[in-house]
């Protein structure tokens, strides 16, 4: 199993403490970085390059020859291998929350505002919006405040 790529000294304990847990739920054995790279030329590179976050290359199914395993054992490797999977998805929102700035401020808002997913504006809800009132944002990211909503929480503008 590949993983760190070349960006960031500081992020190599955390990544290497992730990939070793992920090879012992998933058996598979962990590979040191190549550091004499520039350039690597798979997803995982390309996705730690850009969004500089730990990035895992990994097949979980067994060996279909050159060609894609049969989507219909998708069920029997999800069984196998969703701790892997989960424990992934818990690791990334960790990391997450701890980019945000964790706040409790009321805020008052005085016109309809559009809520996001996401603290980016490409991430706007189709038909979802706040309305006039008084709130309370949880965390604010960049030019975003987090609050809790009906629907989860969701993001919007400062």
């Amino acid at each position: 199993m590949y993983y760190h790529f070349n960006y960031g000294a500081g992020t190599y304990g955390g990544d290497k403490f992730m990939g070793d847990t992920l090879a012992k739920m998933t058996s598979y054995r962990l590979i040191p970085p190549d550091k004499t790279l520039s350039s690597g030329g798979g997803y995982k590179d390309w996705f730690i390059q850009t969004y500089k976050r730990p990035g895992f290359t990994f097949e979980l199914a067994p060996y279909p020859g050159e060609t894609n395993p049969p989507v219909s054992i998708f069920g029997e490797e999800w069984v196998r291998n969703k701790k892997a999977a989960l424990y992934m998805a818990a690791e990334g929102d960790k990391r997450w929350e701890k980019r945000l700035t964790h706040i409790s401020k009321p805020v008052s808002i005085t016109q309809k505002v559009p809520l996001y997913d996401r603290p980016d504006t490409r991430f706007k809800m189709a038909s979802a919006s706040l309305y006039p009132g008084k709130y309370t944002v949880n965390a604010a990211y960049g030019n975003f405040y987090r609050l809790q909503t009906i629907l989860g929480p969701k993001w919007i503008v400062k």
